[in-house]
Parts: structure tokens; sequence; C-alpha cells
């Protein structure tokens, strides 16, 4: 995000991009939440600031889904397809919500996780030091750590969307969050 005179300012938070998202997706209250518009296709959206080092944590709140396997929540690099299924390569990892599954290089990574819904919100906390991600449902005790070595480049939050009204808001620390970070981690911000 640009300051008034268009520079990049310190502790200013992320927000969802307008520019780097499937034409599919629409975005309101101030670039923090992302909707389906239009269209059965996957539609992918990225957040404005990718991370390559350092621990960060965002979370994100299912507010509407109509199927079992979207939308999802996650990290991806630059190279993650804005209009493709997530999670099938190296360049980006995704939680499914219903059956729990969290989904890289094409393989699930987590039977097992914590199963979410609408109304569940999600945290996602990126450790660039250790390659790892760390996820977690609000109101669960479960913490699940991931390693995305082959997630290379600066790593980016993503969404991804599929039926029509898929619906998620994004907290980057802006607000307070609804589990508190792990040692270490801070809001994902510039």
């Amino acid at each position: 995000m640009l300051g008034r005179s268009g520079i990049l300012m310190a502790g200013q938070f992320a927000a969802w991009s307008a520019e780097d998202k499937a034409s599919t997706l629409s975005l309101s209250a101030n670039l923090l939440t992302v909707t389906k518009a239009s269209g059965a296709a996957d539609g992918n959206i990225r957040g404005t600031l990718g991370k390559t080092v350092g621990k960060w944590k965002f979370e994100a709140t299912l507010n509407a889904k109509s199927v079992v396997d979207y939308p999802n929540i996650g990290l991806a690099n630059l190279s993650a397809s804005l209009t493709a299924a997530l999670g099938g390569d190296s360049n980006s990892i995704i939680y499914v919500p219903n059956t729990a599954n969290v989904i890289f290089q094409g393989a699930n990574q987590g039977a097992g996780a914590d199963t979410y819904t609408t109304g569940n919100t999600i945290s996602v906390e990126y450790d660039g030091d250790n390659h790892q991600v760390n996820l977690q449902k609000a109101g669960s005790a479960n913490r699940y750590t991931f390693g995305i070595a082959a997630l290379t480049g600066p790593v980016f939050p993503v969404a991804g969307l599929k039926p029509t009204g898929d619906q998620w808001t994004i907290n980057f620390g802006d607000s307070a969050f609804s589990v508190a970070p792990t040692a270490g981690f801070s809001a994902w911000c510039f």
C-alpha cells in the first residue's frame, strides 16, 4: 500500500491486491473482503505484500461458502496462477475447508488438520527463516506446521474462490487477532 506521497510507509498493513486477482473477484471493505462475483471457475487473489524472510501472521474469516473444498486460504508466490486450482505445484500451499486437507506440490500434507466452515477464522503464520507455515483454526488448540522449502520467492497471502458468492475477509493485524501470534511472529505489514 502506498502513502499519500506514493511511497511505501512503514507500519502500513497489507490488503488484498486490486491488480493481482482473477477478473471474477470483487473487493470491498477497504480491500479486506474478497467475493467471487461471477463464474464457476477458479478465481484467486494475492495480498499486496510478499515476504521472503522473517516471521509474519495474518488471519482470514470465511464469510460464505457453497461447496466442500472451496474457498481455501494459504500462501503463494508470484508464479501461482490466478485462474487455476491452488496447491497443485510448488507455487502455493492451501488449507481446504471441510476436508481439513493442506495441499502443496499436488499432495495432501495435512490430513487430520481441523475442518473449518462459514464463520470460522484461520490463522496463517509464515516463517520465512525456517521455510514453514503454521495453520490454526480460531478456537482450536491445534496448530499445524508444514515445511514449504520448495515455495520460493516472495510469499504472499492467497485465497482461492470458486462458486459465485464465496467470500473471505482478511486481517493483516490492523485489528486484534483471534489467535494470539506465536512468539516472534508479527503482523503482516510494511
